[in-house]
């Protein structure tokens, strides 16, 4: 009984993971033909879902843990894996959507350029100068050995 309740603990967040991810594609059809205006919702819901599906998997890896049919665990923990790989790709493709079409609006209310990224441990060290009106500041940021991708803000007056 403690191993069926385990196993059930273990696929009510993977299907919250694929329902965090199948959301994904609504947010970016949002991005793609949605009302320009709101192609910052487009950016945020693509964040979340991002979070939804990390979150969710934590509590598969943990739930799989417990139980003694290590197949099983081995094969939803495989299975978890490719989906948070998607989200991360489709989180990126949605900002690059929405960081484009950003652009080309600011550019045409003669504003400064807001970008956003996701770097992933195997991306990082970066490093952006930023010119602003009467703002100048460096981004700079170095590899660290964690898990989870860091989520840089910048703004600047020039193109990419």
């Amino acid at each position: 009984a403690i191993q069926d309740a385990t196993k059930f603990a273990t696929e009510v967040p993977f299907k919250t993971m694929m329902l965090c991810y199948e959301c994904m594609e609504v947010v970016k059809a949002m991005a793609e033909i949605g009302n320009p205006n709101s192609v910052t919702d487009a950016g945020v819901g693509a964040l979340a879902a991002r979070s939804g599906v990390i979150g969710a998997f934590l509590n598969v890896k943990i739930n799989a843990a417990g139980l003694d049919d290590k197949e099983y665990a081995n094969d939803i923990i495989s299975r978890g894996e490719k989906v948070v790989e998607m989200a991360k790709q489709m989180e990126t493709d949605i900002l690059n959507i929405v960081n484009s079409l950003f652009i080309k609006i600011s550019k045409e209310m003669g504003q400064p350029h807001l970008f956003i990224c996701t770097l992933f441990p195997s991306r990082l060290s970066h490093e952006k100068t930023v010119i602003r009106p009467s703002l100048f500041f460096t981004i700079s940021i170095t590899a660290l050995p964690h898990q989870f991708p860091l989520m840089v803000y910048w703004t600047c007056t020039g193109g990419v």
